[in-house]
């Protein structure tokens, strides 16, 4: 495994995650053995897939080099490797990072690129390092404004072509069954859903067209998966990119 370990940087109050994110291994293979296996989770994993798949599709790009950060256990490792022949695995958990590692197939194992990093710490890749990147179920743990838009400022920076990316929109009967769920103890992940227009925004302050918003269960589910694309002249005019 090729590691590279981002500097330690202090975090500001409002860009600390809900979850400690230093997982021990044991507790990745425990987090792995629970996470997706109800039958409504596998659902969603199902319905996730199948988005993505479309998705990555349409960036309509053969990519070299994709960034799967945060990679998690790498639940979506096999299959970023069959679109990129180079896939780098990222977390802040070192843990975490190593399960993904193991997660890739038998024919992945010569080139097995890790990174221990994250994007509101800043990245340590140069300009331009990847072809995509992918980014699920981080973006909805960032509670302010500010934060998300120094993340997706760190994507436009580090990638050459497009950013997938999930996000929580608003909705009532997502936001319902959540609180339902914590008050029930079953859940304690606090998570920030933002508008449509407001995810719109971010991404072009940060310089990124907002290609395709893809809900993922539409009116039932708050997640959607986003393809951005980098605004080419934002560089030069300092001009958001245009949405639709």
């Amino acid at each position: 495994m090729t590691c590279v370990k981002n500097p330690e940087k202090r975090i500001k109050e409002d860009d600390v995650r809900s979850k400690d994110t230093f997982f021990k291994d044991h507790e990745v293979l425990d987090y792995e053995k629970k996470r997706y296996r109800g039958f409504d989770q596998k659902i969603v994993d199902w319905r996730e897939r199948k988005v993505i798949n479309k998705l990555l599709k349409e960036t309509k790009r053969e990519a070299e080099k994709v960034l799967d950060l945060p990679c998690g256990y790498g639940r979506f490792s096999q299959l970023l490797t069959e679109r990129a022949p180079c896939l780098v695995s990222g977390d802040r958990s070192f843990s975490m990072v190593k399960r993904a590692l193991d997660n890739r197939s038998v024919s992945d194992m010569t080139s097995r690129p890790g990174a221990v990093c994250d994007a509101v710490e800043g990245l340590p890749f140069k300009a331009g390092a990847f072809d995509g990147i992918f980014s699920m179920r981080f973006f909805h743990h960032l509670h302010s404004s500010g934060s998300r838009i120094r993340v997706l400022k760190e994507f436009f920076r580090t990638s050459s072509d497009w950013i997938i990316i999930s996000f929580y929109s608003l909705n009532p009967v997502h936001k319902l069954q959540r609180r339902i769920r914590k008050a029930a103890g079953k859940s304690r992940t606090n998570i920030n859903m933002m508008s449509r227009r407001d995810f719109v925004s971010e991404a072009e302050e940060a310089g990124l067209h907002v290609k395709r918003i893809s809900p993922l269960f539409k009116g039932l589910h708050s997640q959607h998966i986003a393809l951005l694309k980098k605004t080419e002249f934002y560089s030069y005019t300092g001009l958001k990119g245009n949405t639709g």
